[in-house]
């Protein structure tokens, strides 16, 4: 099944608070975003205020911030609440 593109930034910021700091490269393995359109959602992102740059360094790796925490709890509970509709007998 094809990801939303939200779906996708989600994805980015799950790795992040899971295993990151990540550089592009190791976040393209961990997600399976190719890298041109990966770039495109870390800039989103970061102006977002979702993630970070961590400089300096080259590579530049990223990191989740308490914004980009934020939005996992959204969609954990999201989820969550989903889930628990789903099993209500009507």
């Amino acid at each position: 099944m094809k990801l939303t593109i939200l779906e996708k930034y989600v994805a980015i910021i799950f790795a992040l608070a899971q295993q990151g700091p990540l550089k592009a490269v190791q976040l393209e393995a961990v997600t399976q975003i190719d890298i041109t359109t990966l770039e495109k959602y870390l800039i989103f992102l970061a102006k977002q205020g979702a993630i970070e740059e961590q400089q300096p360094k080259d590579p530049i790796a990223y990191t989740v911030t308490s914004t980009g925490l934020k939005i996992l709890d959204f969609f954990r509970l999201s989820n969550s609440l989903e889930t628990h509709e789903n099993s209500l007998k009507y």
